[in-house]
């Protein structure tokens, strides 16, 4: 299997954290997160939830993907933890949601610059979503095969985007809305644009109570 790094950019809301889960799916391999926010949780479905290092690999081990690592307080020191484990197995599809806990524009967190450096070693695949493409820490998107950007308006991370891609690919993502986003390929220089949010629909966690209502009333 090969093994890439895939970058998600955008606002809350537009899809980050469905659409990375949708992507590492459809890659084949055990599907593991890093979870600051609470967005993922796969109990009902045979998935694992862990708090700490120990539950965290016993469930890999056991073959209970995906597997949820949610952080407490320490977000970056619950991480040195996830990727240490990482670097212990092999063929992986690793999902590290908000990333920018873990770096600014201007520094990365070195258990983060570790996991981009050693993920092809590994045979991993990682999928990174970030709020901005201005928080974006050059180290890591350097090594991103490719981009996807929800529309934004954003002047900074505009100008950010321009300088890892195009002015072209700029102005295409100033004018997105809604759930449309654009996928960059790195190695092509080439983009696509995806319209149909509901061609990557994943549930990734179990509904709240207000979304079974609503669901229930429909």
């Amino acid at each position: 299997m090969s093994s890439h790094v895939r970058l998600i950019v955008g606002k809350q809301r537009k899809g980050k954290s469905t659409l990375a889960y949708h992507k590492a799916r459809l890659d084949g391999k055990p599907i593991v997160i890093f979870d600051p926010r609470a967005q993922f949780d796969f109990e009902a479905r045979g998935g694992a939830l862990a708090h700490g290092q120990g539950v965290f690999e016993d469930a890999i081990e056991r073959g209970n993907f995906p597997v949820v690592f949610r952080p407490g307080k320490d977000v970056r020191e619950a991480f040195a933890d996830f990727v240490e484990v990482l670097l212990d197995k092999r063929e992986l599809a690793v999902i590290v949601d908000e990333v920018r806990y873990l770096m600014t524009a201007q520094a990365i967190d070195e258990d983060l610059s570790v996991l981009l450096r050693a993920y092809g070693q590994q045979d991993h695949t990682i999928y990174l979503t970030a709020h901005r493409m201005a928080h974006i820490h050059g180290d890591v998107a350097e090594p991103a095969d490719s981009i996807v950007f929800f529309g934004t308006h954003h002047k900074r991370s505009l100008e950010r985007i321009s300088d890892f891609t195009s002015e072209v690919v700029a102005d295409q993502v100033r004018d997105l809305a809604g759930r449309d986003f654009l996928e960059w390929f790195d190695d092509s220089e080439k983009f696509v644009i995806q319209r149909d949010a509901d061609s990557w629909r994943e549930k990734i966690s179990p509904l709240k109570p207000a979304e079974q209502s609503a669901r229930l009333a429909a």
